[in-house]
């Protein structure tokens, strides 16, 4: 009886354990985030460069350019879900998620890089 109390204590804890660290290793602190993320990316033969500002406050802008020249400001507030960044756009009923993957912030497959 006390071997078969022993074996379930021990599987119980060993669950425990595995459930504990089996967190995303790649998911930062949500004050990782904060900063200027840039990137750039080719669509319809059109350059597009795009900076991504995350503020304390949970507010953000994000800074569009087209070929060099500048096209619009967008500004939100951003939550956090299951490690992705979700930005809220003023005036709009949808939002934009951004995954966390390899070290950038990645939108329909066009990452941005954090540069402070």
């Amino acid at each position: 009886m006390k071997k078969r109390i022993s074996l379930i204590l021990f599987a119980s804890l060993l669950f425990c354990l595995l459930l504990t660290g089996c967190g995303n290793a790649d998911t930062p602190k949500t004050d990782s985030f904060i900063g200027t993320w840039h990137g750039t990316y080719t669509f319809n033969e059109k350059e597009f460069t795009v900076d991504l500002h995350l503020n304390e406050d949970n507010s953000y802008t994000k800074d569009y350019t087209i070929d060099g020249v500048f096209a619009e400001t967008e500004t939100g507030v951003y939550t956090m879900e299951n490690g992705d960044i979700l930005l809220h756009a003023v005036n709009e009923q949808a939002y934009a998620r951004y995954k966390f993957i390899d070290n950038a912030l990645v939108n329909n497959n066009h990452p941005l890089y954090k540069v402070d």
